[in-house]
């Protein structure tokens, strides 16, 4: 009887954690020197231009919703910045953040770019686009990341861009910022995007 309640105790705290704490895979304080940690709780810079991207910015990617090719090189431009989200369908936080930066979008049209990246290798085009349908994701690009882009997300940021979701970069002005993992609403987001941005 102790093993059942526990196990049902278990099951609850489950059931109510996971929705509100991101999804993780693996919780650990990375501290590697190539990582960027977030500054002012929220964001850390890391200057760029664009001769020297990462090489996973210049990999093709097909948008799900459109069938075209893009990149998130031909996707950085001078007077928008570009919103990176990753996420999984099956994260409930993550559909969180792409409810929250939709909402944003839709607050400020032309703006921003934007580029939802699904790590998850297990999900397909159709699972995808199922997802972007049922939520009513009507703004941006939504990928399913090649090899070359899980690789490369890794060698820029360390693991924890796979393992803790959702994760946001944000490139603008010839730089690349890492955001604290978890949820950002439309209103914060926006905030950072001023102060980073402009």
């Amino acid at each position: 009887m102790k093993a059942l309640t526990a196990l049902l105790a278990g099951l609850i705290i489950l059931i109510f954690a996971v929705p509100f704490s991101g999804c993780t895979g693996f919780q650990k304080n990375l501290t590697e020197p190539s990582q960027m940690q977030m500054a002012d709780n929220n964001v850390q810079p890391s200057q760029t231009n664009e001769t020297t991207l990462p090489d996973w910015m210049y990999t093709p990617m097909t948008d799900c919703v459109t069938g075209n090719d893009i990149s998130t090189s031909s996707l950085i431009s001078a007077d928008k910045p570009l919103i990176i989200h990753t996420f999984a369908v099956w994260c409930p936080a993550c559909t969180k953040q792409l409810q929250e930066t939709t909402k944003l979008l839709k607050e400020e049209p032309g703006t921003y770019q934007f580029l939802a990246i699904d790590i998850d290798s297990r999900e397909d085009r159709d699972r995808i686009i199922s997802h972007i349908q049922k939520n009513k994701f009507t703004e941006g690009y939504y990928v399913s990341a090649p090899e070359e882009v899980l690789t490369g997300l890794i060698d820029t940021f360390g693991q924890r861009i796979l393992f803790t979701m959702p994760q946001t970069v944000v490139i603008c002005n010839k730089t690349v910022y890492l955001f604290r993992s978890g949820v950002a609403p439309s209103s914060l987001l926006k905030q950072n995007l001023e102060r980073i941005c402009s």
